[in-house]
């Protein structure tokens, strides 16, 4: 949270999450999904890279899901979640 402040500071138009909810808990990933929500709010875009389905899902509204550094797969969240074929090969663990 205290890097998420900082970069803030600068006004930015973009910022880009690499697993931002990686090893924490689970009242502080909500306070998180709250906190990005209210960023995208204010117009900045949110480049996110996860693998929680959950969280991206609370927190974006595209999906990209790369295969061996390529995208195969992109779109609404929801048509990508909507779409079995996608879900059981790349999102079920």
């Amino acid at each position: 949270m205290l890097s998420l402040g900082r970069v803030l500071m600068l006004n930015p138009k973009l910022i880009l999450l690499d697993e931002p909810a990686e090893g924490l808990a689970p009242l502080i990933i909500r306070k998180l999904i709250e906190t990005l929500l209210v960023i995208r709010n204010f117009g900045v875009t949110i480049l996110l890279v996860n693998q929680n389905l959950k969280f991206g899902r609370q927190v974006c509204d595209r999906g990209y899901i790369l295969e061996k550094g390529g995208i195969v797969h992109q779109g609404r969240l929801e048509e990508i979640c909507a779409d079995e074929t996608v879900v059981k090969r790349y999102l079920v663990v």
